[in-house]
């Protein structure tokens, strides 16, 4: 989906790999294992993003990597509206914990 949007999609070995969610609460160190995983791998594979279908993914990968792994994370409806033109995306961006405005500004999307 990403890619008939214009993005630049990696193929990468964690694409299905979940963050832990249903631990979120209880096992928070278990999920900040998982998804530090998850962003070295993002990185490995070339990644400057992730994009999630997933709210609970996209809520843990954007709120629990270490300080060094952090990347931008997207829910994809974000860079649907984004590709598409409508009012608001840039609104939502101010809620993320790692700001995306630099990469989507240097990619020259906004």
């Amino acid at each position: 989906m990403m890619a008939s949007l214009g993005a630049e999609s990696r193929n990468w070995s964690c694409k299905t790999d979940c963050c832990g969610g249903s631990l979120t609460l209880g096992k928070t160190e278990i999920v900040i294992h998982l998804v530090n995983r998850l962003m070295r791998m993002a990185r490995e594979a070339g990644a400057n993003c992730l994009v999630t279908a997933c709210p609970v993914c996209m809520a843990n990968l954007d709120m629990r990597p270490s300080e060094e792994l952090r990347l931008p994370v997207f829910y994809f409806t974000e860079l649907i509206a984004l590709a598409m033109g409508l009012e608001g995306p840039e609104k939502w961006f101010k809620m993320h914990n790692v700001d995306p405005l630099p990469l989507l500004q240097s990619l020259k999307l906004l």
